[in-house]
């Protein structure tokens, strides 16, 4: 009763603010005289000559009230929510095309071939509905494994938690480009397999494995004399 009749109390907030505002409880002397239902915006008298409402069963049921609502409130919150949760939501910046860019892929996008083991890039093409990847592989690198004839298997990691999964999808070839990741190992590779077949014309042994840089080679800096003056 104090709480809703003082002003700046936390009571007269919210949904309650409607119901608190047109709302008098007084005190008197107690009747046994049953509470008839309350609606909100319904005033509260509370008279020892009609009947007597305990404050504390009013505060009661406008709590409960107020739970109700809040309760109704989240249901519609989460049914509007999952309404927005589509297989493609979130997407409206990620699977937009660059400037010039837009329109159906060219031919040399299905004239590219694709081995097993190769190394690829699923790049998601709005422009082709079919096939398309959920979006969180949108820009994941994987392996292939499977070959067919309009589609590749692809095969990545997936961190979920502390555990790293192993997802294997079938893409068709519009999603898919070669990826460039493994372009300085094989270069490396071959270089190193070109040193070898010199050193051994040579009648020498070569180490190609790479080395991390130490720290540097030791310096003397020496200053000379006339070019500072001497601070007594």
């Amino acid at each position: 009763a104090q709480q809703l009749s003082d002003k700046q109390s936390s009571m007269r907030c919210g949904s309650f603010a409607s119901y608190a505002a047109s709302a008098e409880l007084l005190t008197g002397t107690s009747r046994k005289t049953a509470t008839p239902p309350l609606g909100i915006g319904d005033t509260v008298r509370c008279d020892q000559a009609t009947q007597h409402c305990d404050p504390s069963s009013v505060l009661d049921e406008v709590l409960a009230r107020l739970e109700v609502e809040k309760v109704r409130a989240e249901r519609a919150e989460a049914a509007h929510r999952a309404a927005l949760e589509g297989y493609r939501h979130g997407t409206r910046d990620k699977y937009s095309k660059k400037y010039r860019t837009k329109g159906l892929p060219g031919l040399s996008r299905y004239l590219t071939t694709f081995k097993r083991g190769d190394y690829v890039d699923i790049v998601a093409d709005s422009s082709v509905q079919k096939g398309l990847p959920y979006s969180f592989y949108h820009g994941r690198t994987g392996i292939v494994f499977n070959v067919n004839r309009n589609a590749l298997g692809v095969e990545m990691t997936k961190i979920i938690g502390n555990r790293q999964l192993r997802k294997r999808i079938h893409v068709r070839i519009e999603h898919v480009r070669k990826s460039r990741c493994a372009e300085s190992f094989l270069r490396r590779v071959k270089e190193n397999d070109q040193k070898k077949r010199d050193a051994r014309l040579q009648g020498k042994s070569i180490v190609c494995k790479r080395v991390p840089q130490g720290p540097k080679e030791m310096k003397i800096v020496k200053a000379v004399s006339h070019l500072f003056q001497q601070q007594c």
